[in-house]
């Protein structure tokens, strides 16, 4: 159904997802860098990588830990790459000092680890690798927005004086972004 529309659909992975699936996917040119293509009009955005998306350079990182790992099964509902590697991190901090650190979206599956301590308050909060390691990385970042909805939260939008653009969180909105 998605690849017979009008628009193309990019994809940024995040827990839980099938990643043998998505590494068997094809690699192609897309915006400048490289991307999985899933169908003609379906892509899989890779880790660490700055896309041009209609003359925006777009950084995504996907990925986070899934806090019920322990009752899947490895390699049928759970696969460990879903915490990004030593060479995707590496690539990603590569890319940015490419870029001077400057991009004008950030595409994620999950936030910051500041921005995630701030939703959650007093209630109990979970360590992240990926979260910590956005964390570090966006607090140098130069972005005008961060998008991810790896929380199931409805919108909201959060500004915090460690980063220098806004975060936005999204569940099953769509939304413009430019």
């Amino acid at each position: 159904w998605l690849n017979n529309q009008k628009w193309t659909t990019l994809v940024v992975d995040g827990n839980h997802e099938n990643f043998d699936h998505f590494d068997n996917f094809e690699t192609v040119s897309f915006g400048n860098s490289e991307a999985g293509k899933i169908r003609d009009s379906i892509f899989h955005l890779k880790r660490g990588n700055i896309y041009d998306l209609n003359g925006y350079k777009c950084l995504t990182f996907g990925g986070a830990d899934s806090i019920d790992k322990r009752s899947r099964i490895p390699g049928i509902s759970w696969w460990p790459r879903e915490i990004a590697s030593f060479k995707e991190t590496e690539h990603a901090i590569d890319t940015l000092i490419e870029n001077n650190w400057h991009v004008d979206f950030v595409f994620t599956h999950t936030g910051p680890t500041t921005i995630i301590k701030e939703l959650f308050k007093n209630d109990i909060f979970l360590k992240d690798p990926v979260s910590d390691f956005l964390d570090i990385i966006l607090k140098k970042t130069i972005f005008r927005s961060c998008y991810f909805g790896h929380l199931h939260f409805e919108q909201r939008n959060i500004r915090n004086s460690n980063f220098s653009g806004d975060f936005n969180i999204l569940f099953d909105e769509i939304i413009q972004i430019a």
